[in-house]
């Protein structure tokens, strides 16, 4: 990709296919006025990203790392885990790509895994509540110590595992799994 392409105002509808590597999960907070407290938001936190060219068609390094939101749309996926490599269609919103971070890409859909790691893939919950139980589950000792776990959180997507008969431990295990 030219890195002095723009996407800003005249493109901001436009989406482009991306290629990027897993890296890990993470949560992002969003002040409620309502509950008076922090509202968990899921997401993913992706690395080497490439963008398809719009006038060659071809995949060019576009960024180092950016964040996606962890939707119903990727958790169909299943489970994944560090270093393996998702095609995805999101929004860049933002001016000229550059060589650092592109932060967060916007809308993102039509996930496919195009280099898979593991052949069993557990299910992740549909129901973003769960989804942030499940992302406290697996990265149980970093969001400790960042004063970002809530139990009771963790306990409701553990319930999720219990009743569709899934074992979490290999569940998070896999998900820790680095390649």
């Amino acid at each position: 990709m030219n890195l002095t392409m723009d996407f800003g105002l005249a493109n901001l509808n436009k989406r482009y296919v991306f290629h990027a590597t897993i890296q890990e999960y993470s949560l992002d907070s969003e002040w409620s006025k309502t509950k008076q407290d922090n509202v968990w938001k899921p997401m993913i936190k992706l690395s080497n990203i490439y963008c398809q060219a719009p006038t060659t068609g071809l995949f060019e390094f576009a960024g180092n790392d950016a964040k996606i939101s962890y939707t119903k749309s990727i958790a169909g996926l299943g489970q994944l885990i560090s270093g393996e490599v998702i095609e995805f269609k999101a929004r860049y919103v933002g001016g000229a790509i550059s060589y650092s971070s592109l932060g967060q890409l916007m809308n993102p859909s039509k996930f496919r895994i195009i280099k898979p790691l593991i052949k069993q893939r557990y299910p992740v919950p549909y129901s973003e509540y769960l989804r942030v139980g499940y992302v406290m589950e697996v990265n149980r000792d970093k969001l400790l110590n960042l004063n970002m776990y809530d139990q009771e959180i963790v306990d409701q997507y553990d319930d999720w595992c219990d009743t569709n008969v899934y074992k979490k431990n290999s569940a998070a295990d896999q998900s820790n799994a680095k390649s």
